[in-house]
């Protein structure tokens, strides 16, 4: 089959569909272990494919997409220079102070928003009551336990 293709190639005819069908037909017939080989080739290109795909499934999932890290930065970065605004408004203040006491600001402006959200959204903060209020019944209790173990 190949032989006369190449003929044909050297002699310029073009390969017709149908012959080109009859053809590989024809030596697939003559070379059964051709078409073994060929899906096992296949098959192998699907594993690789899948497992690339895998892969750069769980790197997407490790990493967070980027347009979030840039939202997420330039959020920090206006509470940043907000601030670094406030804290310079105070005469004796210096960029130097600025950087020694951020994060404890930072630190300080989260909390405040965690508490908010959380004074405002009543359904969220009864769970986490009642959670609270149940771990300091087990700690009480362990404390009790614990003390009279040392007496």
């Amino acid at each position: 089959m190949f032989h006369r293709l190449f003929n044909r190639i050297k002699r310029n005819k073009l390969v017709s569909a149908g012959d080109y069908g009859r053809d590989l037909t024809r030596y697939r017939k003559e070379h059964p272990e051709s078409l073994a080989e060929e899906r096992e080739q296949i098959h192998q290109w699907v594993r690789i494919v899948e497992k690339r795909k895998r892969d750069r499934t769980q790197i997407d999932e490790k990493e967070p997409p980027l347009l979030d890290e840039l939202k997420r930065a330039w959020v920090v970065y206006r509470m940043w220079e907000t601030a670094r605004a406030a804290f310079m408004s105070h005469p004796a203040a210096t960029d130097m102070d600025f950087r020694k006491c951020w994060p404890s600001i930072h630190e300080e402006l989260l909390k405040r928003h965690a508490l908010e959200e959380l004074a405002g959204n009543s359904a969220a903060s009864s769970p986490l009551v009642e959670e609270m209020t149940d771990s300091d019944e087990i700690f009480g209790a362990e404390k009790g336990h614990f003390s009279s173990l040392q007496h």
